[in-house]
């Protein structure tokens, strides 16, 4: 290959990064559209509690992946990724306690389905995959609706981090790194 070739890896390592770097303008436009006085927070509240809980269940999922001791050389990067939802976790609640909500209970394991029925590694890889790519789809799918700008940067943000791991895990499992632009809460196959 020479060096004017791109590979479908590097074009789409720059196709993520300059695409959260024009999503950014286009959350400040959103949020400039929004008609003036009026009061999202309740909107944002469910946004924000939902997308809690789907990192929540995101990182229990990382954690029983972990316990299970069958990740191999991936457990210390499925050690950062749980690390990386823990903040996510911490920085959405705190949102969520600015405009008015409570913060959320940890959910118990049967609130991840397939989380108790995985054992090799590639069960608990693809278990990952599916609880990622569900958080990614209530990301996008709360971006919509977010009526703060802060919020909607953060969610973008976080979103993209998500996206990054889904790429990363889909590698672990061999399979097509980047099937589809964004994820609707299903693999597609």
């Amino acid at each position: 290959m020479s060096t004017t070739e791109l590979s479908r890896r590097d074009f789409a390592r720059r196709g993520v990064i300059f695409g959260a770097a024009a999503a950014v303008p286009g959350v400040f436009a959103a949020a400039a559209f929004a008609q003036e006085g009026e009061d999202t927070s309740d909107t944002d509240t469910e946004i924000l509690v939902r997308s809690i809980g789907f990192v929540q269940q995101s990182v229990l999922a990382y954690e029983a992946a972990i316990a299970s001791r069958t990740l191999g050389a991936f457990n210390s990067t499925a050690t950062k990724f749980a690390d990386e939802g823990r903040e996510q976790e911490k920085l959405l609640t705190a949102a969520l306690v600015e405009i008015g909500g409570e913060a959320l209970p940890a959910p118990q394991a049967d609130s991840v389905p397939g989380l108790t029925q995985a054992k090799s590694r590639e069960e608990w890889l693809d278990l990952l995959v599916r609880t990622s790519n569900q958080l990614v789809a209530a990301y996008v799918e709360g971006q919509k609706e977010l009526g703060a700008a802060d919020l909607l940067i953060l969610s973008a943000k976080n979103c993209t981090g998500v996206g990054r791991q889904l790429v990363t895990l889909r590698q672990q499992l061999g399979t097509d790194p980047l099937p589809s632009a964004l994820p609707s809460g299903s693999e597609k196959n």
